[in-house]
């Protein structure tokens, strides 16, 4: 099963620099790299930053079967917990070390490996 990682930000810095870290970390995987969340399907995983996803919206993509993955700039205990009733597969600060992201990455995938353009 190939999986199809969705990298969503205005940021153009960092949509390259995720999709970098991703193709060299998540073999078998497909990254993809958007302004918005759009073409997404069930089984997908969506990397995005609190500020470009709302609650609300990552509610509306766990419901269709979307695997999400909340950055936080400025991590907050309460937006967390709303993030997660919400259904996001994890929250996690944005930092250097990407470690614990593609950690996640991976855990929501369940990753298999193919890195094409997108």
């Amino acid at each position: 099963m190939v999986v199809t990682i969705h990298v969503v930000s205005a940021d153009g810095r960092l949509r390259q620099a995720l999709r970098s870290r991703f193709g060299t970390a998540l073999c078998g995987c497909v990254v993809a790299t958007a302004t918005a969340v759009g073409g997404v399907a069930a089984g997908d995983v969506v990397v995005a930053p609190a500020a470009e996803l709302s609650v609300s919206d990552c509610a509306g993509l766990a419901r269709d079967g979307v695997r999400v993955v909340v950055l936080a700039p400025i991590p907050r205990l309460l937006e967390e917990h709303r993030y997660s009733a919400a259904g996001a597969r994890s929250y996690l600060p944005m930092t250097v070390d990407t470690g614990p992201l593609i950690e996640a990455v991976k855990r929501a995938a369940g990753c298999a490996a193919i890195i094409r353009p997108a």
